[in-house]
């Protein structure tokens, strides 16, 4: 056990992201919401956190906190100009199934576009394949051809009309 303020830090920031994360996904959306908004207060430039608490607020179904949460995440990728990643891919389908369900669907268009675009880029898939040879994620990880297809889908059909 350290001793290392930082350190300590950095494992309850860590501890409160996987906790937020699994009450989201358990459908506690007030006690995801609580534990993520403390992970970021803790460590504000912690992206893991962000999307789980967007996602909590949907599941809440309070729509524009969420989407304020996720153009957070946006304006900090955009003025950091990172690389693409992996985190894209899930930022810009939270994105589009939100626009979705406020029916705004030039924006879950727009968003459903570059959630396809962010999937296919070498880069992601690079840091996947990495990931996978490390131990980070399991090759059987949950196959996203299916969400693509879906987007797809969406994207044909509100383009239709």
């Amino acid at each position: 056990m350290t001793n290392d303020p930082e350190v300590k830090k950095i494992g309850e920031r860590m501890r409160l992201i996987a906790l937020g994360t699994v009450l989201g996904q358990s459908g506690k959306f007030d006690g995801a919401i609580k534990a993520l908004k403390e992970a970021i207060k803790i460590s504000p430039d912690a992206m893991e956190a962000y999307i789980p608490l967007a996602m909590a607020y949907r599941g809440k179904n309070m729509l524009d906190e969420a989407l304020e949460i996720l153009h957070q995440v946006e304006e900090k990728k955009i003025s950091n100009s990172e690389d693409p990643s992996v985190m894209d891919f899930d930022l810009y389908f939270t994105f589009a199934t939100i626009y979705v369900r406020k029916d705004d669907r030039p924006n879950a268009v727009k968003y459903a576009k570059k959630a396809i675009k962010a999937n296919d880029n070498p880069v992601t898939k690079k840091e996947i394949d990495e990931a996978i040879k490390f131990g980070v994620i399991n090759s059987g990880e949950p196959d996203r051809t299916p969400m693509i297809e879906g987007l797809r889908e969406l994207i044909k059909e509100y383009e239709e009309e």
